[in-house]
């Protein structure tokens, strides 16, 4: 076997930088981890200018969230109606699925309702 090929893998690291001796792996880790949140963010600014800002991302979102805003509550009309047609016929089976179901429904219109609260006044004011 070849001396390259004998002593590979069997390299064994310096126990002292292992044990934190002198700094280690650790002290440098976090040496080196604590400038890279300004160098992300720089990163990450610089990536934006470079790609534009797309603010009508924005609007695609809110858009997005009304259209599941409207087909919530449209589920939840229909979640009620059944309710409604289920009682009226004694279907039990029927009105427990749909009392089962309706309260999903209303968490969906609750979530899309709050994220449409939160985002829409940032979004909206950057739009062009």
């Amino acid at each position: 076997m070849p001396a390259s090929l004998s002593s590979y893998g069997r390299r064994v690291p310096d126990p002292r930088v292992l044990s934190g001796a002198g700094g280690g792996i650790r002290a440098r880790r976090g040496r080196r981890c604590a400038g890279t949140r300004g160098l992300l963010s720089t990163v990450r600014e610089k990536t934006a200018e470079a790609l534009g800002r797309r603010p009508e991302a924005g609007l695609l979102l809110l858009h997005d969230l009304r259209r599941l805003h409207l087909a919530a509550a449209g589920n939840s009309l229909d979640w009620e109606m059944l309710a409604q047609a289920a009682q009226a016929t004694g279907a039990d089976d029927l009105l427990a699925l749909a009392t089962a179901c309706h309260p999903q429904t209303l968490r969906q219109m609750r979530w899309t309702n709050t994220l449409i609260k939160t985002h829409s006044p940032q979004l909206l004011a950057s739009a062009p």
